[in-house]
C-alpha cells in the first residue's frame, strides 16, 4: 500500500492519496477539515498500482497524482483539473483564510513587473474576468481595495 498527501482542492488541508491494488485504481480523499476525510474518489489507472506521489507534472501549481503498475509496465499520470477559484476573483496568493488584501496586490505587482514567477491560481488573478491576466487585472484589483470598493469578477 503507498499513500501520500498534498492539497488537491486547494483548501488549506493535506488531502490523501493511496493505490488499490486489487483494483487497479488510486483512491483521493480530501481533508474535511476536522480531523475527518470524505468518503474517497477512485480513478481507475489499470494494472496493480503499486505505488503513488504527488508532484506538480504539468507547471500548473496544481498538485497532480501518478502511480507505477506493477503488472503494465507504466505510469499512470493523473492531472488535477480541480478549479482553484471558488466564488469571486482577487485571492492571487492563494492564501486560504483570506480574501483579496494588499498582499495579492503586492503578489500580482510581483507577477507582473518583478520575478514574472507563475501564479499559484491564473483564476484568482483575472480580476477583471477578461480571461487573462495583464495590467487590467491590476487596475481592476487597486480599484476594488481602495476607490470603488466593487466586487471582483466571478471566477470562470
Amino acid at each position: 500500500m503507498s499513500v501520500c498527501a498534498a492539497d488537491f482542492n486547494n483548501d488549506g488541508h493535506p488531502d490523501l492519496s493511496a493505490v488499490n491494488y486489487v483494483s487497479g485504481s488510486v483512491s483521493v480523499l480530501t481533508n474535511e477539515g476536522d480531523g475527518t476525510f470524505a468518503t474517497a474518489v477512485n480513478f481507475e489507472v489499470g494494472g496493480h498500482p503499486r505505488c503513488v506521489v504527488s508532484a506538480d507534472f504539468n507547471g500548473d501549481n496544481k498538485p497532480d497524482i501518478a502511480s507505477v503498475g506493477w503488472d503494465l509496465d507504466a505510469v499512470s499520470v493523473l492531472l488535477n483539473i480541480t478549479p482553484c477559484c471558488f466564488s469571486t476573483t482577487g485571492n492571487v496568493d492563494c492564501n486560504v483564510n483570506d480574501f483579496a488584501d494588499i498582499s495579492d496586490l503586492t503578489a500580482l505587482i510581483d507577477n507582473l513587473f518583478i520575478s514574472l514567477s507563475p501564479l499559484c491560481c491564473e483564476e484568482e488573478a483575472n480580476t477583471d474576468g477578461t480571461g487573462d491576466v495583464d495590467i487590467s487585472d491590476l487596475t481592476a484589483l487597486i480599484d476594488h481595495l481602495f476607490i470603488s470598493l466593487n466586487p471582483t469578477a466571478m471566477c470562470p
